[in-house]
Formats: structure tokens, sequence, C-alpha cells
């Protein structure tokens, strides 16, 4: 039997109804969006899925879909974490649109995807591959964040990278 893949996301494990409950983790088979259980395997997925952790997944470990890519936004967070609190909104529809929300604060309304954390630059290389996507502007934007970075937590990007400046694609695409 063909399986059909009608989520950008699957998730090892659910979420629950409490605040980042997770449950099912030892499932074999994946939720689509952390929400709907499916009869899909991990090794069932195309080679366009790639693993992923992200905080806005409550740290469940999932599978997004990189090919289908329309549209991808980047947002730094200037803190003392490389890309903990950093977002990558992605859209599969349409242009990514950035709204007021409330009181003068705006967010992108229309991604299908949002991800942060260490797995943006994996995620930025499979889309770049996988949907033809023009990387170019947002390695720059990352390379403003890692200049940051080592100008403002020296310590911490010392017991990451030593001294050096790096090219954190090809660390990140390397590990």
């Amino acid at each position: 039997m063909r399986k059909r893949f009608n989520s950008s996301l699957y998730t090892e494990g659910r979420f629950g109804k409490r605040h980042r409950e997770t449950l099912d983790e030892e499932n074999q088979y994946l939720y689509a969006k952390g929400i709907y259980p499916t009869k899909i395997k991990r090794e069932d997925l195309p080679e366009d899925y790639i693993r992923i952790m992200s905080r806005t997944h409550w740290y469940l470990r999932g599978y997004l879909k990189t090919s289908g890519i329309v549209d991808i936004k980047y947002e730094m967070c200037k803190i003392n974490h490389l890309f903990k609190d950093d977002y990558l909104y992605i859209s599969y529809h349409e242009p990514l649109r950035k709204e007021q929300i409330t009181r003068g604060y705006s967010d992108y309304v229309n991604e299908d995807v949002c991800i942060c954390g260490s797995d943006i630059i994996s995620v930025l290389l499979a889309a770049e591959k996988y949907s033809g996507y023009d990387i170019s502007e947002i390695k720059k934007q990352i390379e403003e964040k890692r200049i940051w970075y080592k100008e403002n937590c020296y310590e911490d990007y010392c017991r990451q990278f030593g001294d050096a400046d790096v090219d954190l694609f090809e660390r990140y695409a390397n590990d």
C-alpha cells in the first residue's frame, strides 16, 4: 500500500492537553502536526523530510518536509544563545505576511510551520536542496548574528567554536 504524506510536519509523540505536555513518544507511528495519529513510521518518510527538534514543538522530535517551500523568513533574537530563541517561519502556499497583532507587536500570520533552535541551518540547507529555495539573504542574517554573538557573548562563542571565525553553514552541514 502506497502511503500519502499530507503533513509538512510529523512528530514522534503527540501534544497533550496541558501546557507543554507530550504523550506517546515511544509509539512507532508518527503524528501529523503533533496531533493526528497516522500509520506512517519514520522509515516510510521520503528523504525530503529531515529530522528536527524545536522548542516551538514542545521539544518533540519530528520530521519536517523541506520540498515545496514557497517562502522562508528568519527572525534573530540577540541574546546569549546562538539559535535557541531565533525563529524560522516557513510557508508552503504563499509569501509570508507580517502584520501587527497586538500593541505594536507584529508577527508572521500565515506560516505553515515555525521552528526555533539549532536545527535552523539544517532546515535551510535542506530547503535549498529540495525546494531550490535561495537562502543567500538568510545566510547574511545568520552571519550577522554570528558576528554579534562572538562580540557580545565571547565566552559562550569560544566554548562552541574556539576563537576562530567559522562558517556556520559549513560547520552544521558536517555535523
